[in-house]
């Protein structure tokens, strides 16, 4: 399954990893402006701002969250 509105990443890591690199500056956003905290680097996984796993931990994360709404 394509992930963002263009289906540009492939999986939903390379997805999160690109929110990781804007976070790091390593890359630029296409349109606008970064939300202040993204700026920040507020959202770094293991990218500095906790461990190696954190990336690969919340990806298996949320592909937990199946179900119905409660």
């Amino acid at each position: 399954m394509p992930y963002m509105h263009n289906g540009k990443f492939a999986t939903l890591g390379k997805a999160l990893s690109h929110y990781e690199e804007l976070a790091k500056g390593k890359t630029k956003p296409l349109v606008g402006t970064l939300d202040p905290k993204l700026a920040k680097g507020v959202i770094q996984l293991g990218g500095g701002g906790g461990s190696k796993d954190d990336l690969k931990n919340v990806v298996e994360f949320l592909k937990a969250q199946t179900g119905t709404q409660v």
